[in-house]
């Protein structure tokens, strides 16, 4: 299985950088994991959800049997 990758470059402070590097090689991961994964749990808790609101209605959902 073949996934598409793209290359991202973003500016960062070099303090942070560097603090990033040491922090991921202390605990012996990569680096593009990390930054994965960051990216994949922020998706997961921001992306919006469906509003209730806009979704479609059914009317016969509140409709009564006896009716």
């Amino acid at each position: 299985m073949q996934t598409d990758l793209e290359l991202i470059n973003f500016r960062i402070p070099s303090r942070t950088k560097q603090q990033f590097i040491e922090t991921c090689k202390s605990r012996n991961q990569q680096m593009t994991s990390v930054l994965n994964a960051f990216i994949a749990d922020f998706i997961i808790e921001h992306q919006p959800h469906e509003d209730q609101a806009t979704l479609p209605l059914d009317f016969l959902s509140d409709a009564h049997p006896d009716l």
